[in-house]
């Protein structure tokens, strides 16, 4: 697994965590869900084994194995699992602390897509950054809540695309600073 790693802390600031990011979202062992949302190992392998059970998740799109050396100097195996398994936990332990996080890895992978946009969009270029937002948020789950229901509006998804294909580079952290406070509004 790559190294790309940030350091995650808890608003009251007594957890903090060491996240992975990596294939556009975060990545986090079962020790890391346990601290994360004040919850022992087995109670989050309980939730990621239901997950699995119930099929809302499939292990081989959500969990990787990799080696990690621990401070003894030996190597062991160790999985990880994506946001949407760090989601779905969150809402079955309803953590207040998995929400934070969510809106925290959200604002990280839509800071990740924006400094790719660093000019604006004209002409045809506007489709493709539509079509590219679009992907973006359909990817990483923020089209629909688990119900199914959807989070924004069409009219306002096309609005809001629109809004970002014609942003200038000075109004970047702007733009970025709507569209996060849009999708979050319904957390």
């Amino acid at each position: 697994m790559e190294n790309n790693i940030e350091i995650y802390k808890t608003a009251d600031q007594e957890t903090q965590i060491n996240v992975r990011f990596e294939q556009d979202t975060v990545w986090l062992t079962q020790q890391q869900m346990a601290n994360l949302f004040e919850q022992n190992k087995q109670n989050i392998s309980l939730h990621i084994n239901n997950c699995f059970k119930e099929e809302e998740l499939h292990p081989d799109a959500v969990v990787k194995e990799s080696l990690t050396t621990a401070a003894d100097g030996k190597k062991y195996r160790t999985r990880y699992y994506n946001l949407d398994v760090i989601i779905s936990v969150g809402y079955r332990v309803k953590s207040k602390r998995g929400t934070q996080f969510r809106q925290w890895a959200t604002k990280k992978r839509l800071k990740e897509y924006f400094i790719v946009k660093n000019h604006s969009f004209i002409d045809g270029n506007k489709r493709i950054a539509a079509a590219c937002f679009l992907y973006f948020l359909e990817k990483n789950g923020l089209l629909c809540q688990q119900s199914g229901e959807t989070i924004i509006s069409n009219e306002a998804l096309t609005s809001l695309t629109l809004f970002i294909a014609v942003s200038k580079p000075e109004e970047m952290q702007t733009v970025k600073q709507v569209a996060i406070s849009i999708l979050n509004r319904k957390a």
